[in-house]
């Protein structure tokens, strides 16, 4: 056990978000979860386990246009409150009630999916935005108020309807169907906004993955929603592709390991399924997990059978409560975030970026493309507490000027990351 937690107090220091104003009020899980297993007594008991996921389809929970049934769910959640648990909840907004299409008209597309034909629901589709909206007031006033329902995934019209990825199809197969940019990020970001508001005594996360080989959707969808005052930093990110090897996604890999808000972790694969893992080994899953400051991991229930590596799930749960220890310890409000403003905008020459930090400390301000790219460093240095005013000329770090276009003008620092969009035109 000693490999997993050795070292934890400096991994908590360095590892834990720069901005604590999200609500400590709520009920931020941490440690290890199972991701299934909800009534499996093996799992309820097992000395290791802080919570369980709870799971369940959209056409489980409204069979029927604004007529709700949660007995799918219900004997789940029922188990995990006898056993004293946490459970964290995820419904696959994909796994769509046929209504949707067929009463209302909501339009669709088919992918291939584990080699089997799925239709998919557009996120970007007006009346599948407002029904996912009734959804999320309905299950909202079912269970915000239970103070054990610890984290809530936002459903996406997805491939799984829980991660945010359309693996096996192609850019140009999105682009067929309306897919943009734009519309998606728009539509995930809306439903997060929407399962926010319904669920105020939670946080919630956003699960991430490339979509048509670009990070950039993902990105902006949590740089957006993290920076949002109205959500009060409850809106974290998730990476349900933990394996401990960096040549997945390694863009979007970087980009989770940089991000300032929580972030919440799945196992990609059993132990029994070596071959997913780094060196075979699912101590490496874990052990990225605290690189990457995640602070509650999901195994999968094969693991708190198996018995295995338990000192695994020991190990991170030791680190995960001094995470939480630290990360949690200040009180709501004592950190507002950064604030971020430039002007002209759009501009040429030059534009000016105002910085307003809510503390002293070392603080880094950069200008990106839309593809993720770092085009140039505005500064880098510790700055006093107020506002701070920097110029921008439209060139890269060496010196040469940079095309017209789109840029994210992004500051990290104390009070955590501020972002704002800029836009030149020579």
């Amino acid at each position: 056990m000693s490999r997993h937690i050795a070292q934890l107090s400096a991994l908590c220091l360095i590892l834990m978000p720069l901005s604590t104003s999200y609500a400590q009020m709520v009920n931020n899980p941490y440690g290890v979860f199972s991701a299934s297993g909800a009534t499996n007594s093996v799992v309820l008991n097992h000395p290791e386990a802080r919570g369980v996921l709870v799971r369940a389809g959209w056409k489980d929970l409204e069979p029927q246009p604004g007529v709700f049934d949660f007995s799918r769910i219900a004997g789940q959640v029922a188990a995990v409150r006898q056993a004293g648990l946490r459970w964290s909840l995820a419904v696959s907004g994909s796994d769509h009630p046929a209504w949707l299409r067929d009463q209302l008209g909501a339009d669709s597309f088919t992918i291939i999916f584990r080699g089997e034909p799925k239709i998919i629901p557009k996120a970007w589709d007006p009346v599948v935005r407002q029904r996912l909206a009734l959804l999320a007031a309905a299950m909202g006033a079912e269970y915000t108020s239970d103070p054990l329902l610890s984290l809530v995934y936002i459903p996406q019209m997805s491939a799984n309807g829980i991660e945010g990825h359309f693996n096996g199809v192609t850019a140009a197969e999105l682009a067929a169907a309306g897919y943009t940019e734009d519309n998606w990020v728009e539509s995930v970001e809306m439903a997060a906004r929407d399962f926010a508001a319904a669920f105020p005594g939670q946080v919630l996360a956003v699960e991430v993955h490339e979509i048509g080989g670009s990070a950039v959707p993902a990105q902006r969808i949590l740089d957006d929603l993290w920076v949002d005052v109205t959500l009060d930093q409850r809106v974290g990110a998730a990476m349900w592709w933990l394996s401990g090897k960096v040549t997945y996604q390694p863009t979007l890999l970087q980009f989770l390991a940089d991000y300032t808000g929580n972030l919440y972790c799945q196992v990609i694969a059993p132990s029994n399924q070596p071959d997913r893992l780094l060196n075979d080994d699912l101590a490496t899953a874990f052990d990225q997990a605290m690189t990457l400051g995640a602070r509650y991991v999901e195994a999968w229930e094969f693991e708190f059978e198996d018995g295995t590596h338990d000192d695994v799930l020991a190990g991170f749960n030791q680190y995960a409560q001094n995470f939480a220890d630290v990360a949690d310890a200040r009180p709501v409000g004592a950190l507002p975030g950064i604030r971020l403003n430039c002007f002209p905008n759009p501009f040429n020459p030059r534009l000016k970026v105002v910085v307003d930090l809510p503390a002293a400390g070392m603080t880094r301000i950069e200008v990106h493309d839309l593809s993720g790219r770092l085009v140039g460093t505005i500064a880098e240095d510790w700055l006093d507490s107020g506002a701070h005013e920097f110029s921008w000329e439209g060139r890269d770090d060496r010196g040469r000027s940079v095309a017209s276009g789109v840029y994210r003008i992004t500051a990290r620092g104390p009070g955590g990351i501020g972002s704002i969009r800029a836009v030149l035109v020579r």
